[in-house]
């Protein structure tokens, strides 16, 4: 009872600007993680009941006020955030694989034509991930490049012949870009 007195006190000293900074921060890292997962399966509006970033973000804070989620003061507010939403789109692909193998939904993808009122929403919140990206990595020009690349190309060996570097510094890029994100 003391630690769930202690957690509301410590996120009532959150402020709006933390939380705006903050709730900004984690609706792009979401925007990226599961970019172009959203269509259909785990992710999708039909699976979650809203889209994915509304569903994932309202669990993350539910779960700080009803504290299902313990908070650590090692961790910023948007740190801590991105830590649950991760949690909760690892545990919500699980569920669903366990869903598709025991034959209670299906993976079939859906046919683009139904997608056409789901895109300017999905393309909208990529535009703003990736405006948000760019402000992050301003002034490292080996990620800018890396940024712009993963914009145009679809896939890692796409974007490798397009740098000129290997597979496995495109890896690395990766996730110094996942780490400048996280920041």
């Amino acid at each position: 009872m003391l630690d769930r007195l202690k957690q509301l006190e410590k996120l009532d000293r959150v402020t709006e600007a933390e939380w705006r900074e903050a709730l900004s921060a984690l609706t792009a890292w979401i925007a990226w993680r599961l970019r172009g997962k959203t269509s259909y399966g785990a992710h999708s509006e039909e699976e979650l009941g809203m889209p994915a970033a509304d569903y994932y973000i309202g669990e993350a804070v539910m779960r700080l006020f009803e504290c299902r989620w313990e908070w650590q003061d090692r961790f910023s507010l948007k740190d801590q955030l991105i830590r649950m939403v991760g949690s909760l789109i690892d545990t919500q692909l699980k569920a669903y694989q366990l869903k598709v193998e025991e034959g209670r939904c299906s993976t079939g993808e859906v046919d683009a034509s139904t997608l056409s009122d789901s895109l300017p929403d999905d393309d909208y919140t990529l535009d703003v991930a990736y405006e948000i990206a760019q402000a992050k990595v301003k002034g490292d020009n080996e990620l800018e490049s890396f940024l712009d690349a993963i914009r145009t190309f679809n896939d890692f060996k796409a974007i490798s012949s397009h740098l000129n570097i290997t597979i496995d510094q495109v890896y690395n890029l990766q996730k110094r870009l996942m780490r400048r994100l996280g920041k």
